[in-house]
């Protein structure tokens, strides 16, 4: 029930994306409609699906068969499933209602979303693409503006996540915003998530002329032959993306996952060597279980791949729990092999 991180400093957590939330009803709108306590579920976005489905059971306005994005049981017990919405416009959204929340209780409570919709590179055990149906909508660089903005001058902020799943998937859009943050008549320090590929050491520079201190990369395995087939990147793009990173002082993290079906205890330890390469560069390290997320790749192919799911239990698919057997590796080799990385890289349990 654990998962591994490298906890030998606290730099700069807030730069850290740890556990993104599942839409699970997205995905599997039927199942969850299948529990007789649950009557509706909202299938994508929820702003103005939510708002429709109130105004029809709170004031009986509109029709339940005519609101995008929902699903429901009809009169008879059926289960019906609306067409999904389109994506909305971003930069039509109000800013999250934050002072609704006991923001004392959140370690990373000034997050701000650059866009809607997923990752568009497929990976096969992400699950974006099955929630987020392959489409993307990013915030205008000044629209964004506007709500660091506002978090500086109401709340004092001076360090923002930007909590998207790629954030440098343009770099015309990133170069736009990076102009417009140092335009700002004062400094703010910022992380965001990427992978090493979208990433070159001029445009790290540049992020850290304007204020990025802390960058994640999503590395997965360090077999290149396990990265050929899962991620499309090299070991030598990981490399050179984290020293620049360094270079310019900026925090920076590497996930991996353990194990993938093609995985063997070789493949493993290449992953183990990897990381300590990594770690000596000066790269935090999270290390986490391979969860196969309905709607993913893995996990509809999960009998072709040899891929075996030892649980029925939708809570323990948090990648803190090692849920599966692979053609090559049994639960137990997995598990062990995860703590001799550990071990061997130093890396500290975290419940």
């Amino acid at each position: 029930m654990l998962d591994y991180r490298d906890c030998r400093s606290d730099l700069d957590r807030n730069g850290k994306n740890t556990c993104p939330l599942r839409p699970h009803v997205t995905i599997l709108p039927e199942e969850a409609l299948s529990e007789p306590a649950v009557d509706f579920v909202v299938i994508g976005e929820g702003e103005a699906t939510m708002a429709e489905l109130a105004a029809f059971l709170m004031e009986g306005k509109g029709d339940l068969a005519q609101i995008k994005g929902i699903g429901y049981k009809d009169e008879s017990g059926q289960i019906k499933l609306n067409t999904r919405r389109e994506l909305l416009d971003p930069d039509k959204l109000p800013y999250p209602a934050r002072e609704l929340f006991p923001l004392e209780f959140y370690e990373e409570k000034w997050n701000i979303s650059t866009a809607r919709g997923g990752c568009p590179f497929k990976c096969p055990f992400y699950s974006a693409s099955a929630i987020w149906e392959g489409h993307r909508r990013p915030r205008s660089p000044e629209n964004i503006i506007k709500e660091i903005r506002f978090l500086h001058e109401y709340y004092g902020t001076e360090y923002t996540f930007f909590a998207d799943d790629l954030f440098t998937v343009n770099k015309k859009w990133v170069r736009n915003l990076l102009k417009l943050i140092k335009q700002l008549p004062y400094q703010i320090r910022w992380g965001c998530s990427t992978r090493v590929d979208t990433v070159d050491e001029q445009l790290i520079e540049e992020m850290a002329d304007a204020g990025c201190v802390s960058i994640q990369f999503g590395i997965e395995s360090g077999s290149q032959r396990i990265l050929d087939s899962v991620k499309g990147i090299t070991k030598e793009q990981v490399v050179k993306a984290i020293t620049a990173c360094r270079d310019r002082d900026i925090y920076c993290s590497s996930s991996f996952m353990i194990p993938f079906p093609q995985d063997t205890k070789e493949s493993i330890r290449e992953t183990k060597e990897f990381i300590k390469t990594l770690r000596d560069a000066g790269s935090q390290i999270y290390l986490s279980y391979t969860s196969p997320y309905p709607g993913t790749y893995f996990y509809e192919h999960r009998d072709e791949l040899g891929i075996k799911i030892l649980t029925d239990c939708w809570d323990e698919f948090d990648a803190k729990h090692n849920i599966i057997e692979t053609k090559h590796l049994t639960g137990r080799e997995i598990e062990a092999l995860v703590e001799e990385i550990a071990e061997y890289v130093g890396l500290e349990k975290r419940i």
